[in-house]
């Protein structure tokens, strides 16, 4: 029998003040909380690699994304 992998949308955003050209948010294609924390980290700009620590951002997941959809950035918030 195949295992199916579910594939799931998460939010992440800053739980700290951010500063201009710093994403606040973002939102990440990933089969965990893990991996979508870890892309997220790949696709940084300026504000460095706070994805992944939890003491400074939170993840939640808002959602199923489709099977072919794993590992993408779909969008992300830059701070005003």
């Amino acid at each position: 029998m195949e295992k199916t992998l579910t594939v799931c949308l998460y939010l992440l955003t800053r739980t700290e003040s951010v500063m201009a050209d710093e994403y606040s948010a973002c939102l990440v294609t990933a089969s965990s909380e893990k991996n979508a924390r870890e892309l997220a980290n790949e696709n940084c700009g300026s504000e460095g690699y706070i994805w992944t620590d939890s003491a400074r951002t939170e993840a939640k997941n808002i959602g199923v994304a489709s099977d072919d959809a794993s590992g993408i950035l779909l969008w992300s918030k830059e701070a005003n």
